[in-house]
């Protein structure tokens, strides 16, 4: 029985990483197209295939710049995430069962509320700050866990760090910062690697809010770019791709990476 439930767990692990590779490899193709060449139904590789379209990409639009702005958001975004969704997590795990309740349906509530509703509301409030333009839109998410769902993940890893622990060190005098940073985060880490994968691909990968705030070329991200290739029309299609391709590549790294690491940490 164990057999055949291994070789089902495996059967289904292979289907779901054709599913989810067949769209990257396709990609693949279609990007190594000569640039100027106009997409053809069925022409999925080309009789002389080459990376002169991702050579093209970059000349036709700032894509270094905007991968290397792309970086340092991810850079400044996802450490504040899994620092404040940490702590807010933890606090949930400190409150009584009856706030705990609260706080939950308040995170699935939030959660729950569709994006778009709340772009005109921030946008109107970041542009009276006087903060339109800048990357501090981008980044405020980030300072309240980056989703709700972040802070319910890490309340949820949080609710196995037994009491005594937590008892044990106050009666040591440690405050409760200091018992998020040598108690909690220690206990947190398959939640930590969990996160920075949802943060990273979230940020990576957004494009509504940096289109409604960053006016400036050279504050644009990645994704601005793909959109700008994009409006060139349909004789730039292997372009497209290119750049698609690289966007694409880090977030597929990672998928391949961190999955393992997540093992190694919950097995250990």
């Amino acid at each position: 029985m164990r057999f055949v439930l291994s070789c089902l767990r495996a059967c289904g692990l292979t289907l779901a990483a054709g599913a989810f590779g067949l769209p990257m490899v396709l990609l693949l193709a279609a990007s190594t197209h000569a640039p100027g060449s106009v997409p053809v139904p069925g022409d999925i590789w080309p009789d002389s295939p080459g990376i002169a379209a991702y050579f093209t990409a970059f000349e036709q639009v700032p894509m270094a710049r905007a991968l290397l702005n792309s970086v340092v958001l991810l850079l400044l975004f996802v450490p504040t995430a899994l620092l404040t969704g940490s702590l807010g997590g933890f606090g949930i795990r400190l409150m009584s069962p009856r706030w705990q309740l609260i706080a939950i349906a308040l995170l699935v509530a939030a959660a729950s509320v569709p994006y778009a509703a709340i772009w005109l509301p921030r946008f109107m409030l970041f542009q009276w700050l006087g903060l339109g333009g800048s990357w501090i839109p981008l980044w405020a998410p980030a300072l309240m866990g980056g989703h709700p769902l972040l802070v319910l993940l890490f309340y949820v890893s949080a609710r196995g760090i037994l009491s005594s622990q937590i008892d044990a060190a106050r009666l040591e005098s440690a405050g409760w910062l200091r018992i998020w940073w040598r108690v909690a985060l220690p206990q947190m880490q398959p939640a930590l690697l969990a996160a920075a994968l949802l943060a990273t691909a979230w940020c990576w990968s957004s494009f509504t809010e940096p289109l409604l705030y960053l006016h400036s070329e050279r504050s644009q991200t990645a994704p601005l770019m793909l959109y700008a290739l994009e409006l060139l029309g349909a004789s730039n299609w292997s372009v497209l791709m290119a750049a698609a391709m690289v966007l694409a590549a880090p977030v597929v790294l990672i998928l391949l990476v961190v999955p393992r690491i997540l093992n190694r940490s919950v097995g250990g």
